[in-house]
């Protein structure tokens, strides 16, 4: 006596499961900005994309298994691990993530100001945090050569509502 089942079905929705990771996996790896996904539980980082390794200046094999706060200047570890709870609450609370500020160390000793946004995924079967890091470097600078020339602008009217132009 010979049973026959169709597996087509189970084969199709094994396929588009596949693709569904193939297309995660290629968004994951060409976001421009830097992804780390970290466990809400202990903090440990299990996943990053390219651009995160480009931003901290070290190889994947570097930031996995490293807790989040690590990524961080030593003056500030406090700071991240109050952020990484800030993030988790919201998560928890089913609020959207705002934009925090923070600094990130690269491996070569600079210092990148970020602003990190973040949700929260299911990776493989565990409840995790996917932080979304922007270099603000350009930014920054941007603001502050407007302030500069803001403050430039300033002296100079007021030297010329004083009626002292110095030139």
């Amino acid at each position: 006596f010979t049973t026959w089942r169709d597996i087509s079905a189970r084969k199709l929705a094994e396929q588009a499961l596949q693709e569904s990771e193939t297309k995660f996996r290629e968004f994951f790896e060409k976001a421009a900005d830097a992804i780390f996904i970290a466990e809400i539980e202990t903090g440990v980082i299990v996943d990053v994309n390219e651009a995160a390794t480009r931003l901290m200046n070290r190889s994947y094999e570097q930031l996995i298994g490293i807790h989040q706060s690590q990524l961080h200047p030593p003056v500030k570890e406090n700071y991240a691990k109050d952020t990484f709870a800030i993030h988790t609450e919201l998560i928890k609370q089913k609020v959207n993530s705002y934009a925090l500020e923070n600094t990130v160390l690269r491996a070569d000793g600079a210092e990148v100001p970020v602003e990190i946004l973040a949700s929260e995924v299911d990776y493989h079967g565990k409840n995790c945090m996917m932080g979304t890091f922007r270099d603000v470097t350009e930014r920054k600078r941007a603001s502050e050569a407007l302030k500069n020339s803001l403050s430039l602008t300033e002296a100079t009217l007021e030297s010329i509502h004083n009626g002292i132009l110095v030139v």
